[in-house]
């Protein structure tokens, strides 16, 4: 459902909608409508947008291999915490009530 994806990527319900719509035209994916509740949309891949996802993992895969090359597991999990914590603090900043 796209509140889950917008909630697991992290972003503003309007920010994913943007996203999905550009995705949309682009023919990767599209969207069903719940017929439960109107509020609610299925979000899936087509046919394009499985073809470039199957095409784009394997190069993701390899750049986050390079990337990581010659690190510990231990220095990519306390770096993954680290910007985790910079994150927060920007979010602290930019969104002073929380």
């Amino acid at each position: 459902m796209q509140n889950d994806l917008a909630f697991i990527t992290d972003r503003s319900k309007t920010s994913l909608t943007r996203l999905i719509n550009t995705m949309e035209k682009k023919g990767l994916v599209y969207r069903i409508g719940c017929n439960d509740d109107k509020r609610i949309n299925h979000v899936y891949y087509t046919e394009k947008g499985k073809e470039l996802y199957n095409k784009a993992t394997p190069v993701f895969l390899e750049v986050m291999n390079q990337l990581a090359e010659n690190l510990t597991d231990k220095q990519i999990k306390e770096t993954v915490e680290v910007l985790q914590h910079i994150i927060k603090n920007a979010e602290k900043i930019t969104n002073p009530i929380l």
